[in-house]
Formats: structure tokens, C-alpha cells, sequence
């Protein structure tokens, strides 16, 4: 199960622990059950100061380790994986923590539940494993669950996770690499992302995501709107990518972006203008034609003319 590496760094780790911790496996049958349940039982052997409470897990859909009453480990953490694993194991794993499992009140908070994917190949994770956790202790609201990629790619692939560290909050809040934990913060409490972590995502050609976040929230985000009224068209690419999404899957949380797409035609350049105006003919309902048509008859732009044109078409056939 663990190399000699891996255990030399167990039993260092074991030397430096005050007291017992305590760990909770739910292991039902399959390959998966199979390798955590070993990975509890071995780390229960090498050091003795772990108390192993072994669940066969009838009825539960995937094998977790359970440390305390907020953190939750879907794997059997080897590689880079393993040393912030110890460190929370530690942190989390006291009798005290243990005791007051299931006393967490999440009420209030958007999405209380903050996932990470990991692999224990990956040199960047466990930074970004080692500052979640330290969100664990700025939030007491919070839970964390620390999946691994390669042993649950089926969990990976429905969150269209494409590399690690990934970290997700709902769908409120998402970002591969580096972890800024006030940006999670922000997300807990249920603020839309800012211009940063939109970017980020848009700009990594994730535009799936950011309207997936969008239909959750039940809103459109500023910074999309802003992306398109930009006057580079590498930014308003993704935007637009991000917004015919949201049209295709929730037409009526994209309608909500008719007021912001108006406001920001005023000022915007002739070619952003015209990306305005498309997702305006895209999105919006008869509300639009009075601005549509007024804007037609005060713009000498030909082009723009015949982009109102098309979208004054589109409304109509929308409401036909």
C-alpha cells in the first residue's frame, strides 16, 4: 500500500502526534471500497495512535474517509496527496473534533460544501489541499471534501474537471490552480464571482462552467456582461461562448441580462456594439424592440443596422 517513502513519513508524522486521532472509513464492497479499506488499516498498523473505526458502508454509493465533523476524503491519499492528508488527520482528527460530528449548522451559506480534486501525482495540490484546509478554520460552517481524480474519474467527468487542483463551491465559485481563499469566502456567502475568477475561467476556454454557475445562481454575472462589452475580442470570445450556453440551457436566466446588455452599448466600441446586439437578439424579449428600433434609426452605421435588423428578427420569432 505505501512505499518507504510514505512510511517513513507515517511513522515521523506518528512520533509527533500529542494524543490519539481518529478516522472513520465507510468502505463498501467494490475495487475502490477495496483500496481505502487497505489504506486504513495499513495507516492503523504503522501508527498506533490512529483509531480506525471501519464502516462497511451497505447502501453508500462510494468509499470516504471521514476525519471529524467537516472533512471528507474520497480516496486513499498516497503521493503528494498523503502529507497534507497526515496534517489534517491531525488537526481535525481529535477526539473533540470527532465527538461534535454532525453538530455543523450550514444555514446561511450558499454552498457550504467546498470539493477539491487532487492527485497523488500532482506537485501542486497539496498547496492548494493545505490553504483549504485552512479555510476549515476561518469558516467553522464549512465542509471539505478532497476527492482524488484518478480513483473517481466518473465524479471528475460530471464536474468537467479537466485538471487538478481543481476547486468547486456549488457552482457558485470555480477554479483550477492556485486557491484564493477570500474569493471562496466571497462564494460561500452567495456574492456572484468577480472579474477574476470569471476570467480565469473564460480565458481557460471553460465557458461551460461559467454558465453552469450562472443557471445556479439564477443569475447573469456582471463580469460576463462586461467581457462583452470589451473592446478586445479575445475577452468578449468566451463571454459570448458563456452566454449562448446559458441561452441554449436557461433561457430565462439569460433574459435577465436584457437591462445590462442595453447599459453597456452606450460608450461600447463599433465591433463590441455589435457582439452587444447579437446576444440582445439572442436573449431578449419584445422589451428590447422599442431600444432596437430607436437605435436603428439614430446609428448610420450600415453594419449595425443590419445587425439590430437580425436581432429584431430573432425577438420576433421568439414571440410569433
Amino acid at each position: 500500500m505505501f512505499d518507504q517513502r510514505e512510511e517513513e513519513l507515517i511513522r515521523v508524522w506518528h512520533d509527533g502526534l500529542a494524543g490519539e486521532v481518529q478516522l472513520r472509513a465507510i468502505v463498501p464492497g467494490s475495487p475502490a471500497g477495496d483500496r481505502v479499506r487497505a489504506f486504513a488499516e495499513r495507516l492503523g498498523t504503522l501508527a498506533s495512535r490512529v483509531r480506525v473505526s471501519m464502516d462497511l458502508g451497505r447502501g453508500a454509493e462510494r468509499p470516504v474517509i471521514l476525519v471529524g465533523s467537516r472533512l471528507r476524503c474520497l480516496g486513499a491519499p498516497q503521493g503528494t496527496a498523503l502529507g497534507p492528508f497526515l496534517e489534517a488527520l491531525q488537526r481535525f482528527g481529535t477526539v473533540a473534533a470527532t465527538r461534535d460530528a454532525g453538530d455543523t449548522d450550514v444555514r446561511g451559506l450558499e454552498g457550504a460544501d467546498v470539493r477539491v480534486y487532487v492527485s497523488p501525482h500532482c506537485p501542486h495540490c497539496p498547496v492548494a489541499t493545505r490553504e483549504l484546509l485552512r479555510l476549515l478554520e476561518l469558516e467553522p460552517r464549512v465542509t471539505l471534501t478532497i476527492v482524488d481524480a484518478e480513483l473517481f474519474p466518473e465524479l471528475a467527468a460530471s464536474d468537467r474537471v479537466r485538471s487538478v487542483p481543481t476547486v468547486l463551491v456549488a457552482h457558485q465559485y470555480r477554479s483550477t490552480g492556485d486557491v484564493a481563499i477570500d474569493e471562496i469566502l466571497r462564494a460561500l456567502h452567495g456574492a456572484a464571482p468577480d472579474s477574476d475568477v470569471i476570467g480565469r475561467l473564460l480565458d481557460g476556454g471553460d465557458a461551460d462552467s461559467v454558465a453552469a454557475m450562472m443557471v445556479e445562481s439564477g443569475n447573469v454575472f456582471p463580469a460576463v456582461l462586461d467581457r462583452i462589452a470589451h473592446d478586445a475580442m479575445t475577452f468578449r470570445l468566451g463571454a459570448m461562448a458563456a452566454m449562448e450556453r446559458l441561452i441554449e440551457t436557461a433561457p430565462d436566466v439569460a433574459r435577465r441580462a436584457e437591462a445590462g446588455l442595453w447599459e453597456r452599448v452606450a460608450g461600447a466600441s463599433r465591433e463590441a456594439t455589435g457582439d452587444l446586439l447579437y446576444v440582445i437578439g439572442e436573449a431578449g424579449t419584445s422589451a428590447s424592440v422599442p431600444w432596437l428600433e430607436t437605435f436603428y434609426d439614430t446609428t448610420r452605421d450600415d453594419d449595425l443596422r443590419e445587425a439590430v435588423a437580425d436581432a429584431l428578427a430573432r425577438i420576433a420569432e421568439r414571440t410569433e
